[in-house]
Order: C-alpha cells, then sequence, then structure tokens
C-alpha cells in the first residue's frame, strides 16, 4: 500500500480549496473493490479528490485543536481546581456511621 501514502505537510494545510477537485473513474469504484486492489495488488494510488479529503480533515482537526486550547485558555478555572487549604487534624468519622 506504499502508493496510497499521502504526505501531508501542516504548513500547507491553509491552501487546501474550499471545494474537492473533480471526481476521475476511479472515485466511482466500490470501496470494497478499491481496497481489495490496494492490499492485493498495491494498485490505484490515492486520488485528488482523497487526498483532498485528508488534507481537509487535517486541517479540520488542528483548527478544532486551536479552538479548544483557545477556549481553555478563556475558561476560569473553576474554584476547588485550586490548590485545597491543609487540615490541622485528620478527619475522623463519628462511631455511629462506621
Amino acid at each position: 500500500m506504499k502508493n496510497l501514502d499521502v504526505e501531508i505537510n501542516p504548513a500547507e494545510l491553509g491552501d487546501v480549496p474550499i471545494y474537492p477537485p473533480r471526481r476521475i473513474l476511479r472515485d466511482f469504484l466500490p470501496v470494497m473493490l478499491k481496497t481489495w486492489l490496494r492490499t492485493r495488488f498495491s494498485l490505484l494510488p490515492a486520488s485528488p479528490r482523497e487526498e483532498w479529503v485528508l488534507k481537509s480533515l487535517m486541517l479540520r482537526v488542528f483548527y478544532n485543536v486551536y479552538r479548544a486550547t483557545e477556549l481553555l485558555s478563556v475558561t476560569p478555572k473553576p474554584f476547588f481546581a485550586s490548590e485545597l487549604p491543609k487540615q490541622d487534624k485528620e478527619y475522623i468519622p463519628p462511631k455511629g456511621w462506621n
């Protein structure tokens, strides 16, 4: 499956077009047949449309991670996330609760 390996450069993900490229004939083959040909005979390299799908997926992942880190930095920490004051004595439950 060396023909199917797609190298994705994170620096070039911003250049991914909005719309996918036109389908070619091999895009209309059933997935079961494509998988069999790729695993058995190492045929059918990735089509431009399949490359676009992978790049747009990676772009979406990077964008969502960026948004999540931004939101986490803005969100205030809950009060119990801070350090709790140390107690002088160890807590011993009452005898009736044992």
